[in-house]
């Protein structure tokens, strides 16, 4: 009897990289980048800021069935200057992603809201609070801005540390590390 077997013949997998049509609106509260991204699907697409400031966008979907060949893109960015890391938000629909970015509030226009209230009953400043939940946190950010604060303080902390602890080291060495008398000899 002869037995025929079958081989699974594995294709690598190729990818065509390509740059999509993307264009700026910038508005006087808001930025807003637009990616034209026709035959993508949400899922097939990400974005991400990162502590620096830079807005990554990237995205791959397949050519063939197979997945033998993969479409993608990676577009980075420098965020725009006084722009909110914690109310970035993306939409896609119909074919395009929407990137807003909205800018933080400047003092000199929350001067102009609090004269503008001078006549209501003086109210207490409050500090603005970082979204909490996870769906106000898009891309995975978090609160970035408390969180890069307590890494802050994290490294002062460990600074002082080991600068007393230099500071004790050398303490002991200058008084018990020297004397003037040589050391005692063994004799026999």
């Amino acid at each position: 009897m002869a037995s025929k077997t079958e081989t699974a013949t594995i294709t690598p997998t190729s990818y065509k990289d390509f740059e999509p049509y993307c264009e700026w609106k910038k508005e006087d509260a808001v930025e807003s980048l637009v990616f034209h991204l026709p035959d993508f699907k949400k899922d097939q697409l990400r974005v991400q800021v990162n502590n620096l400031g830079i807005l990554k966008v990237s995205g791959e979907r397949p050519i063939t069935e197979k997945k033998a060949k993969i479409r993608r893109f990676i577009k980075e960015s420098k965020l725009p200057q006084g722009c909110d890391i914690n109310d970035i938000r993306a939409k896609f629909s119909g074919g395009h992603l929407h990137v807003t970015m909205p800018k933080k509030a400047t003092p000199h226009v929350q001067q102009q809201q609090q004269n503008s209230n001078k006549e209501a009953l003086a109210p207490k400043p409050e500090k603005l609070k970082a979204p909490t939940s996870e769906n106000d946190h898009m891309f995975g950010l978090g609160n970035t801005i408390q969180r890069l604060q307590a890494q802050k303080n994290v490294n002062v902390s460990l600074g002082v540390a080991v600068a007393a602890i230099v500071a004790i080291g050398a303490y002991v060495a200058y008084n018990y590390g020297s004397s003037s008398s040589p050391p005692p000899s063994i004799q026999e």
